[in-house]
């Protein structure tokens, strides 16, 4: 029986001369693991031709085996809910906040490493009986699980940067690092985080182009219900500032910053010393402001202004910043003892 090799999607595949083994359709990483994995258990034979290989169980899948073996199980709801799924979330977070911490980001290598995860979870469906892996609608739905998993997990690190930015800056203030008492937020992570989004548009186009599929739409992608209220930088930020230190809040997640902004704004951790610490920064040139922060909340500051916009408290010269300052409201006490604005 005749059978094209490229069509065994999920398959493994020998080269003898060599001894390398790889799975048709997986990512370099992949096969390399694979091969790293059989090294133990590959013999060469005297003669230099035989090898004897003791593989997992695995089902080596190919269009022929697939209409043998009917019906598949079907593709899971969400292709990251899987136990496999949840191994590769977690380098998927990891590649991402490397990236977003270096000082260059490569983002051929980042588009690379979408189109991998997408060829590594069809492979892996594939393996597990789920797919047969020529469904259109099953690779479609791979793509997207993979968009939203790569936004979502680009807002959470985008977010877990800046806090490592603003960590530096609340101990140089004081901060002795037990209860974070601080927000910083910086525009730098936002654009980055931004630039990434787009990437993984472009990835999706050629993952697609690559398995002959039509044009996917990833917008309904984009929604906070499917991402949990993780679908932006500024949405992340807003939802640990209301949860965490709660003394910030953003007022409106969908507007655009200035690209060289940035805000820290630290309560006081001292009784005897009420006194909260506000900075900004505008291309390079800081401001700050000291703000009276009733910790306590015992009465001592009873008329005291509840929360201040923070357009109250700086004199920007530059217009878009000083638009932008009107977007966060800072609190003189922690939010849940306050009334918080409503308008």
């Amino acid at each position: 029986m005749n059978m094209n090799i490229s069509n065994c999607i999920g398959a493994y595949s020998i080269d003898v001369e060599s001894g390398k083994w790889t799975i048709i359709g997986a990512s370099d990483e992949m096969n390399s693991a694979l091969n790293t994995k059989l090294r133990n258990n590959v013999y060469k034979a005297d003669d230099g031709d035989l090898f004897q290989i003791k593989l997992d169980s695995k089902p080596m899948a190919c269009s022929n085996y697939n209409d043998i073996c009917q019906p598949i199980a079907g593709i899971p709801k969400y292709c990251y809910g899987t136990s496999y799924g949840n191994s590769q979330i977690k380098k998927i977070n990891e590649k991402l906040k490397e990236a977003l911490s270096d000082t260059e980001i490569d983002y051929e290598k980042i588009k690379n490493y979408f189109k991998d995860c997408c060829r590594d979870m069809r492979v892996t469906l594939i393996q597990e009986r789920k797919i047969s892996g020529m469904d259109q609608d099953a690779n479609k739905q791979i793509i997207l699980d993979t968009y939203e998993q790569f936004r979502s997990s680009n807002s959470i690190m985008a977010k877990l940067v800046c806090d490592e930015k603003g960590e530096r800056i609340a101990k140089e203030n004081g901060w002795n690092g037990e209860e974070k008492d601080w927000v910083y937020y910086g525009a730098d992570l936002y654009y980055l985080s931004e630039e990434l989004r787009m990437l993984f548009k472009q990835a999706v186009e050629e993952i697609s182009k690559e398995w002959g599929l039509s044009d996917i739409d990833t917008s309904v992608r984009d929604e906070d219900k499917y991402l949990s209220y993780s679908s932006s930088f500024n949405q992340v930020w807003e939802n640990s500032s209301k949860y965490g230190a709660r003394i910030c809040s953003m007022i409106d997640t969908g507007i655009t910053p200035p690209r060289k902004f940035s805000l820290f704004y630290r309560e006081s951790m001292e009784k005897t010393n009420r006194i909260g610490f506000i900075q900004i920064e505008e291309d390079g040139k800081k401001s700050s402001q000291n703000v009276i922060f009733d910790k306590y909340d015992d009465g001592i500051q009873q008329n005291m202004k509840q929360y201040y916009n923070l357009s109250e408290l700086f004199n920007i010269s530059d217009s878009l910043t000083s638009n932008y300052l009107r977007n966060f409201d800072v609190y003189t006490r922690r939010i849940g003892t306050i009334k918080i604005r409503t308008e």
